[in-house]
């Protein structure tokens, strides 16, 4: 599992393209490098992103989420409205309570 946020975000699913065992990756306003657009295999994701993001606009979460549904690759996105590329305290909580759901779904279907 890695969760990684802005450049982070955008680490974690460079290794996600070449580590598929991975058991998922949270990818929180960040984007996919282009290098990696032609991936065969990504781990569950789950996206986060501001739709006011000025540093890395959220068409870029919603590419990333159209590739998965191309793919049939495991994915949800949550666009939060109100938020930029850094988070208010209310979104953070609610962001904070998406991963804890989804880490234990991905986890729980590992084993």
């Amino acid at each position: 599992m890695v969760v990684g946020y802005s450049l982070g975000a955008s680490v974690a699913l460079s290794v996600a393209a070449v580590e598929p065992e991975l058991a998922g990756i949270v990818v929180w306003s960040g984007s996919l490098p282009d290098a990696y657009r032609n991936v065969k295999r990504l781990p569950p994701l789950l996206i986060l992103h501001g739709a006011r993001d000025a540093v890395i606009p959220d068409y870029n979460a919603r590419q990333l989420a159209a590739l998965c549904t191309l793919n049939h690759f495991s994915c949800e996105l949550h666009i939060y409205p109100d938020e930029g590329h850094a988070f208010s305290r209310d979104a953070i909580a609610r962001a904070d309570g998406q991963i804890e759901a989804f880490l234990d779904r991905v986890l729980v279907a590992r084993h």
